[in-house]
């Protein structure tokens, strides 16, 4: 093993390291918990074993396993944006619905005093 995968390996260990810390400490859902650990699971085997990405990229057509990489990067990369965006969307709804909540309150506590005046 080279000095670079040793390296890559100790930093994706310590990834995976902080990954169970937050599973623990509840700051993730348990599929969170999957999703990133699949992930850094796949990492750390394209960094020990590099052949497999150009083995996968020949039996998936692709030219290089580099460019596999890429590819998969991009993909992951549109899907967390996919994935934010719904995100975003349902939490501007929900803040949406708290200030219109807000405000119909405090409406009816203004017109109660206007009638107790």
């Amino acid at each position: 093993m080279f000095l670079g995968q040793f390296l890559f390996v100790l930093v994706i260990l310590f990834f995976i390291y902080r990954l169970w810390r937050n599973f623990l400490n509840k700051s993730i859902n348990k599929v969170q918990f999957i999703e990133w650990l699949v992930f850094w699971l796949i990492a750390l085997g394209i960094v020990i074993w590099p052949e497999t990405t150009s083995f996968l990229a020949r039996v998936l057509g692709i030219g290089r396993g580099a460019d596999l990489i890429i590819y998969l990067a991009l993909f992951l990369i549109f899907y967390f944006i996919f994935s934010f965006t719904r995100r975003l969307k349902i939490i501007e709804k929900n803040i949406t619905k708290i200030v219109q909540q807000m405000a119909l309150d405090d409406y009816k506590k203004k017109s109660f005093k206007e009638k107790e005046d």
